[in-house]
């Protein structure tokens, strides 16, 4: 084992040399290959380092990232003034464990938070280097805990960060078909689809589909004890799930064909507010578990202004959640929008607020169809 680990090294140092030639003038590369000296220079000869299935699991991906390395290929339009190859937190246990240099002796300011592997490709045509886009990774059992509060807190006041977004989204500074929350499923919306979630708005078809796959993707943190929950859009039927489970042979698809709705008497339930509905329905979506009404909790006052105020600062809440939602690739240039919008000075964004307030519901019912 420790025979193969050396000459794996070996192979390892000829691959990254072959890098420095290809771009000697690259800083990074260099300070990777200085990294990986680092790494390699405390190699113990009096014992054999523990077996590691890791080696195995990743010889072929340092292959690749390798390859990826020095071929021209472009990932995305997006470029990044660095070029890195980038090691786990895994390589450094092993690292460790076989007798080598502890990346935790390192100074903080000069260790790296790790990530997976991930290759920045250099384009030598536009002098500059781009990297793929993000993937989304399974979380670790030890990242899933019953204790984790998924729920948008009800309670607290609504921070800066949020408002900032929300006047942002609001002020109608950007096109309406602006891509602002796109997955890497393919599922998108635009500007106007998140600008239903200005107070008094109510148009939320959209949205609660951009929800279902916020809350979708939240399931992975799910504890293994914690009810499996699994959310649908909104033009999907009890009918259609039907048919799906028979076309898969499923066992409990006739039982499931004679299930009746239950109508929850829920205290919190409204007479005289038409146009929080979806709202509403976002809020039972992540909160319901299952169970019996005494189980069911979901923050709601009875029907008062403070309800009122709480539905106003779900809206913002709840908008701020699935724009910096971590699996949005969008996030970054939403973000960057909103930091070039507070860019401008405080009265003149006043009165662009002001008249969006005024211009907001018009701009919708001309969207109204595509809501």
């Amino acid at each position: 084992m420790y025979d193969m680990i050396l000459q794996q090294k070996k192979v390892l140092e000829d691959k990254i040399n072959d890098v420095v030639k290809k771009y000697p003038e690259n800083q990074l590369v260099k300070e990777w290959k200085n990294k990986l000296n680092d790494l390699f220079s405390e190699v113990s000869a009096s014992e054999e380092p523990e077996q590691s299935q890791w080696w195995y699991d990743y010889e072929a991906e340092t292959e690749r990232t390798l390859i990826l390395a020095t071929t021209h290929k472009q990932f995305d339009n997006s470029p990044i003034e660095k070029c890195s190859i980038q090691m786990s937190q895994e390589y450094a246990d092993f690292a460790n464990r076989s007798g080598r240099k502890s990346f935790k002796n390192k100074p903080p300011s000069k260790t790296e938070m790790p990530i997976p592997f991930s290759v920045v490709p250099f384009n030598n045509d536009e002098h500059c280097v781009s990297r793929r886009g993000y993937r989304p990774h399974m979380k670790s059992e030890y990242l899933k805990s019953p204790y984790i509060i998924r729920p948008v807190d009800i309670i607290k006041g609504v921070p800066r960060q949020e408002k900032r977004v929300a006047e942002c989204i609001f002020s109608l500074q950007g096109e309406p078909n602006d891509i602002v929350f796109h997955t890497l499923d393919g599922f998108s919306a635009q500007r106007f689809h998140m600008e239903c979630f200005f107070p008094t708005c109510e148009r939320f078809g959209h949205v609660i589909d951009c929800w279902s796959q916020v809350l979708n993707l939240d399931e992975s943190k799910r504890a293994p004890e914690s009810p499996l929950r699994v959310y649908c859009k909104t033009d999907v039927t009890k009918e259609y799930i039907v048919d799906y489970l028979k076309s898969q042979n499923h066992p409990k698809a006739e039982m499931f064909s004679h299930v009746m709705p239950h109508r929850l008497e829920m205290p919190w339930r409204t007479i005289n507010n038409n146009i929080d509905c979806g709202v509403f329905t976002m809020r039972h979506m992540e909160t319901y578990m299952g169970g019996s009404m005494n189980e069911f909790k979901v923050g709601f006052k009875n029907e008062s202004s403070a309800q009122d105020d709480q539905l106003v600062k779900l809206r913002t809440k709840y908008l701020y959640k699935i724009i910096t939602h971590e699996y949005n690739v969008q996030k970054d240039y939403v973000l960057q929008k909103v930091d070039e919008f507070h860019k401008i000075p405080s009265r003149q964004r006043s009165q662009l607020l002001a008249i969006a307030k005024e211009e907001i519901y018009r701009r919708l019912d001309d969207l109204s169809e595509l809501c």
